[in-house]
Order: structure tokens, then sequence, then C-alpha cells
């Protein structure tokens, strides 16, 4: 049993495998879909549904075959990512370097301190 009890252990890490995919390529569609073109967004969305009914089955070929297929059309999204990390832009949320003010350094004691007093 030692042979089936491996074979069944290694078809369920490939399913959780396949699992943890799904999610992040969901989340990623979810959050940057709007970084890359409609065309890529339905692209992804299909390789999910073909990894789901995959993931469905005891096929491991079948279950990698989808996660790496999944995984070329989400590098896509990386890619959207990149090219707009490089362009300059600012993530949302986040200051560009210009609008990053400098902090004001002073010397001295820190306002609302006052020195110790000695008797």
């Amino acid at each position: 049993h030692a042979n089936e009890d491996a074979k069944r252990k290694e078809v369920i890490e490939t399913k959780n495998v396949a699992e943890q995919m799904i999610y992040t390529a969901e989340k990623a569609v979810k959050d940057n879909g709007d970084k890359v073109t409609p065309e890529v967004v339905t692209e992804i969305n299909e390789k999910i549904e073909l990894l789901k009914k995959a993931r469905e089955g005891e096929d491991m070929d079948a279950i990698k075959s989808a996660s790496e297929s999944l995984s070329t059309s989400l590098s896509k999204i990386g890619e959207a990512m990149m090219q707009e990390k490089k362009d300059g832009e600012a993530p949302s949320g986040q200051e560009t370097p210009e609008e990053a003010k400098e902090a004001e350094f002073k010397e001295g004691p820190i306002e609302g301190d006052e020195p110790e007093k000695k008797d």
C-alpha cells in the first residue's frame, strides 16, 4: 500500500498547489486586471476554469499542465505591473519621489522636553 499512499499524497499535494495558484490568479485579476487588456483577463479566467476542472480529476499531468499554462498567462499581469513601475508610475496609494517630503532635522532638545534641573 506504500506506493498507493505515496501516489495519493502526490495527487493531493498537486491539487493543493493548483488551489493556491487559482486563488493567486483570481486575486491578481481582481487587484491588477485593469493594468492589462481585457483579452488577457479573459485568457487568464479561461485558464483558471481549465485548472479548476483538471483539479477535480486525478490526472496529475493534466493538473500540472493546466497550472503551467495559467502561470504563463498570469505572468502577463506581472509584466504589465513591472512596466508600469518602470514608467515611473507609483502604485496607488504610494507617493512618488517628487511628492515625498523631507523631514526637518533640528539639533537640540526635543520640543516639549525640558532639560533636567539640578538642585
